[in-house]
This record gives C-alpha cells, sequence and structure tokens, in this order.
C-alpha cells in the first residue's frame, strides 16, 4: 500500500524506504557477506575432506604393502601376507578398502587402497562425484628393521 508523504509529496513504501535506509544496505551487505562466507566454508570442508581421504588411503596402501612384505618375508605365504595387509588397512581406517594386492616374484608387495571422501556438495553433483573416490597404490619390499 502506498501513500503518499506530506512535506515531500513523493510515494512512501517500504521498498523506496529499503533503498534509502540506511540500514536496508547495511544488513544487506551483511547477509551478502555472510552467505558467501558459508559457500567458501562448504567448498573448503569439501576440498579438505578429499585431500584427507587421499592423505588416509595413500597412508594405508603404504603401510599394508610394508606389512605384508614383512610377513610374506618371514612365512613365504602369500594368503598370510594378503590377511596382514587387510588388517593393517582396517587398523588405519575401517572405512578404507584393500582393492588390488599382489606379491611380485622378489618378494616385493603392491597394495591398492581406495576410500570416499565423506562431502556436503560434492559427493551430490554428479560430474565432482568421482573426485570423492579417492585411490592410492603402494610398493614396499621387505624391510630389514
Amino acid at each position: 500500500m502506498r501513500t503518499t508523504e506530506r512535506r515531500t509529496g513523493r510515494w512512501v513504501g517500504w521498498p523506496s524506504r529499503l533503498l534509502t535506509d540506511e540500514r536496508g544496505f547495511v544488513l544487506g551487505f551483511l547477509t551478502k557477506t555472510v552467505l558467501v562466507f558459508a559457500v567458501i566454508a562448504l567448498i573448503g570442508h569439501d576440498v579438505g575432506q578429499i585431500v584427507w581421504s587421499q592423505i588416509q588411503a595413500s597412508d594405508a596402501a603404504h603401510r599394508s604393502a610394508e606389512a605384508a612384505a614383512n610377513t610374506y618375508y618371514q612365512f613365504k605365504v602369500e594368503t598370510r601376507a594378503q590377511q596382514q595387509a587387510l588388517e593393517t588397512v582396517a587398523s588405519v581406517n575401517t572405512s578404507i578398502e584393500l582393492k588390488g594386492f599382489e606379491v611380485d616374484p622378489d618378494g616385493s608387495v603392491r597394495t591398492t587402497t581406495t576410500e570416499e571422501a565423506t562431502t556436503f556438495v560434492f559427493g551430490h553433483i554428479r560430474f565432482l562425484k568421482g573426485l570423492t573416490l579417492r585411490q592410492a597404490s603402494a610398493h614396499e619390499e621387505h624391510s630389514s628393521f
């Protein structure tokens, strides 16, 4: 509902008051700023989770390959070495999966692990979803320690 202001003869309504009132400008600016920072925080969280998942998958791959190589060197049984690799991956993080295991003729072991990053946004957008599945491979030999 519009009314005419008596002194100036201008139309007065809440949209025009909001544009001329400084409180509306400050409130609008603060709202936009908070929204921009919220979007940046969400994206930052998701990127951080993806990086952290890659670090954990890589760590699990190296640890499991080293443990399996040591077990294979000690017992010369491939299934026992694979079981040791599975246990090592589970001890790092239960959400990491051992996808590949191979014992080379020289006794060294290759492992491949995967982990799905827990994200707010990237996991729900089709073309970004592939970034959430992190994979790492490692090749380790028996350590003499």
